[in-house]
């Protein structure tokens, strides 16, 4: 395995985390649910901001494909209720991992696609 794949799949023990987090304090998840879709939201645009931000200085061509798809799926995410949506979410983050060989980008954004699961990963135990 590459160490450059390393901090990707690191970064998906997010859900995990928030499973985790799920368990210790199912209480919490009713009145928290609304900030934590909140939250999804707020990171999936900020990967999005981010993504382009990089993308924009590789090609253009890449970066509104990219974004054009990135937005869609946000879009189809809102109408879809399943929580097997999320896949394309970390797929559509993967692809600029490879895109762009920055470290600072691919340090930040595989911290963002951490952080995205902590809600994923909180809502999932909601979904079972």
């Amino acid at each position: 395995m590459s160490l450059s794949l390393l901090p990707l799949l690191f970064s998906i023990t997010g859900i995990l985390f928030g499973y985790i987090l799920a368990r210790i304090a199912p209480e919490e998840l009713n009145s928290g649910k609304k900030y934590f879709i909140l939250l999804q939201h707020v990171l999936y645009g900020l990967i999005v901001i981010l993504t382009g931000y990089y993308l924009y200085n590789v090609n253009l061509v890449i970066l509104f494909v990219w974004v054009s798809i990135a937005v869609a799926f946000f879009i189809l995410k809102l109408k879809i209720k399943t929580k097997y949506k999320e896949i394309g979410s970390y797929i559509i983050f993967a692809v600029p991992y490879f895109i762009n060989t920055s470290q600072t980008f691919q340090l930040l954004l595989v911290t963002l696609i951490f952080l995205y699961g902590f809600p994923f990963g909180t809502l999932l135990k909601k979904i079972n």
